[in-house]
């Protein structure tokens, strides 16, 4: 990709003195949501890169990421899969996933030879509880409208929840915007596809850049990202999918307001409560038990089954459901924590 291996190293070594390359176990999924991650060279980098799946995959190492490759693009030989020793930055860490360089969301007929499989297909295979997709910008470059994208979007969703009615999908806009005419387009017309899909089964989450991502400060070649732009989107990620356990309902971030200024006291501020560990959810008949450890500061936890919820203020919950997944959130007055996720077992 242009750049030496000394850059790559120094990169390396300036991030981990920021704190930011702590990798996460290899395979570390334990029960967690199984999770597919799909697009196009963005995502499925080129070899030596981290990817943005690295730093998501080190903020979630409890999933269990699925897919038909594990490694990077190899530009030299043209490998789709590489799986040589250098193939990423760091190593051993849960890599699986179904990116292919290249891809574009329109093709109805996907070249199996170069790693880009039907979502139906991956879907069928891998049965995964969420889908990350991050792709569509060379859609737009092949001369396909935003609105033809969208569509082929729609038929995507319809195409995996097919094979699995309750997943759960992160759908990210194109942050990089000067790649292609008609993104801008494409990113507002996002929310629509999002409140037409989104139900409390299968979410649909729009992922947006909350932070400047510019073609100068965070890609290495002026389309794909380098470490800050790869740190960047996995963060975009993050706070979509840590939106799924939400209310179904897509909604502009509020205008900002100012602060009013309050009396000085001296109660200690409560802070919001830990996440719950150790999350277990058994089937009993048609009834789901759902157990955990009680979370630090929780007064009471959202227990949600599929479409089914209930509040329990103690460490197990039953709820009558036939959802092949669960999550769990603590509560206290001072807010939620992340939700923790299981599959039910039989």
């Amino acid at each position: 990709m242009g750049r030496t291996r000394s850059a790559r190293l120094l990169a390396v070594a300036l991030a981990l003195l920021a704190g930011l390359l702590v990798a996460p176990a290899a395979n570390a999924g334990t029960g967690g949501p199984r999770i597919l991650i799909t697009g196009d060279s963005i995502t499925q980098g080129a070899q030596g890169d981290h990817t943005w799946r690295y730093f998501f995959a080190e903020a979630v190492p409890e999933a269990d990421y699925v897919g038909n490759k594990t490694g990077p693009f190899h530009q030299p030989t043209f490998d789709f899969d590489y799986q040589g020793e250098d193939a990423y930055a760091v190593s051993g860490w849960d890599s699986a996933h179904a990116a292919t360089y290249g891809a574009r969301l329109t093709n109805t007929d996907p070249d199996p030879g170069l790693g880009q499989l039907p979502i139906g297909t991956l879907t069928a295979t891998h049965q995964p509880d969420v889908i990350l997709s991050a792709w569509g910008i060379n859609d737009l470059r092949y001369g396909h409208s935003p609105a033809s994208l969208i569509a082929a979007t729609s038929r995507w969703i319809a195409e995996a929840r097919a094979e699995n009615p309750d997943v759960d999908f992160v759908i990210s806009e194109l942050a990089w915007t000067w790649m292609a005419d008609g993104t801008r387009t494409y990113n507002a017309l996002l929310a629509d596809l999002a409140a037409q899909h989104d139900t409390a089964g299968s979410r649909v989450v729009i992922a947006r850049m909350g932070e400047s991502y510019t073609r100068e400060a965070d890609t290495h070649d002026g389309i794909h990202p380098n470490l800050a732009g790869e740190q960047k989107i996995a963060r975009m990620m993050l706070a979509a999918y840590h939106r799924l356990g939400d209310e179904p309902a897509f909604v502009e971030p509020a205008p900002v307001e100012e602060p009013v200024a309050e009396e000085p006291t001296t109660t200690p501020t409560l802070r919001a409560p830990a996440r719950p560990k150790s999350v277990r959810a058994v089937r009993r008949a048609r009834r789901v038990v759902v157990r955990w450890k009680a979370a630090p500061r929780a007064e009471s936890y959202l227990v949600r089954c599929g479409t089914r919820r209930t509040v329990v203020r103690g460490t197990k919950a039953r709820l009558v459901s036939r959802a092949r997944k669960c999550r769990v959130r603590a509560r206290n007055s001072a807010g939620a924590s992340a939700w923790t996720w299981t599959r039910v077992r039989t």
